[in-house]
């Protein structure tokens, strides 16, 4: 059995040298492209760890609280009414409503004579307990549980506040005489390089603020499935399939004259069907051979530069995986193709050749 298929693959290899060539560097660059679909379909469907705070929000500052050569009255006397603010607010939030944000906003606001410091919430990924007319405030002279009138608008003390002296969770119903000086805008998840552009293009353009910061890096590292990614995946595994099976199928076509020869000669079917199988084995095992020789030391690293996240993919269980699907959609492949040449009777054998 040994001999026969020395003889076969000597003999194939003598008549069409560059015919064999093309098919050993066809079945490389089909399982080459099966490595890198399996990275990026992990990449595809992994849940990545969260990016940090600092790579989620975006800060916008309208007005310079800490200016101590100004008065507040100057500062805060002439700022925009919330509800001009809330306007466009309603508008930039339009721009990430598929990413929720918590949206953060200081400001002041005039109680007694004096401006307070006063804080509004937007809870869009958590969500809040809070009710309608809620307030979280530190004021002199009132506690949990009192109301107090602001703007003509009864607001109940729900709790002590610790970051200001009143802060609204319900950001709805901020009253109109706070006046903002800043925005913080923590999304879900980081951000894209358009997402970001957008939402700090719309800053600019309602409130034109002295000062603006995006997340310092703005790859794309959340909770994703990249349908591109998922495509580009799903047609380079078609493509590798449909190469594989185009090769093995002109095998088995340049072997009908063998084979009519050696059941002429006394061969069994069988021993037809194990030598074809037994060749399919050899290229399969140099082809794989040579594919994860190319992958591991020349293309492993470009594509770990662009998605580093992968590395932990490429291991020796995913090869090995990567090795017993490709052995048996090849072998399937044969089967079907080779059993249909080796159970041509004898004498229809004569009259081919």
């Amino acid at each position: 059995m040994f001999s026969q298929l020395l003889y076969t693959m000597k003999n194939s290899l003598r008549a069409k040298p560059y015919i064999y060539l093309l098919i050993f560097l066809t079945q490389i660059i089909s399982l080459l492209c099966v490595f890198v679909c399996c990275g990026l379909i992990y990449n595809a469907f992994t849940k990545y760890k969260e990016a940090s705070f600092e790579s989620r929000c975006i800060y916008a500052e309208f007005i310079n609280v800490y200016d101590d050569s100004v008065s507040d009255e100057e500062k805060f006397g002439d700022g925009m009414r919330y509800d001009q603010f809330q306007k466009g607010l309603d508008s930039i939030k339009e721009l990430f409503e598929n990413n929720k944000a918590n949206i953060l906003v200081h400001g002041r606001i005039k109680m007694g004579g004096e401006y307070l410091s006063a804080s509004v919430f937007y809870n869009g990924i958590t969500g809040s307990d809070y009710q309608p007319y809620d307030i979280v405030a530190t004021l002199d002279g009132y506690s949990t549980g009192d109301h107090i009138n602001i703007d003509g608008t009864n607001y109940r003390i729900a709790a002590p506040s610790k970051t200001s002296a009143i802060c609204f969770p319900v950001g709805e119903n901020t009253p109109q005489s706070v006046v903002p000086c800043d925005i913080q805008i923590e999304l879900q998840h980081q951000p894209t390089y358009k997402e970001c552009k957008a939402i700090t293009d719309r800053i600019t353009m309602l409130f034109d603020p002295i000062n603006i910061a995006e997340p310092e890096n703005l790859e794309l590292l959340d909770v994703q499935m990249n349908n591109t990614q998922v495509a580009l995946s799903a047609v380079m595994l078609v493509i590798a399939a449909h190469s594989c099976g185009i090769c093995y199928s002109y095998i088995n076509e340049s072997r009908r004259k063998q084979f009519a020869i050696y059941k002429i000669c006394g061969a069994k079917s069988s021993d037809c069907f194990a030598v074809c199988i037994m060749e399919a084995a050899a290229y399969m095992a140099a082809g794989f051979a040579a594919a994860y020789l190319v992958f591991e030391y020349l293309l492993k690293n470009i594509l770990l530069s662009f998605y580093p996240s992968i590395d932990g993919v490429y291991n020796a269980k995913m090869y090995v995986c990567v090795l017993c699907a490709y052995v048996l959609i090849t072998f399937i492949v044969m089967s079907f193709s080779t059993i249909k040449y080796t159970r041509i009777p004898i004498a229809e054998e004569r009259k081919q050749l």
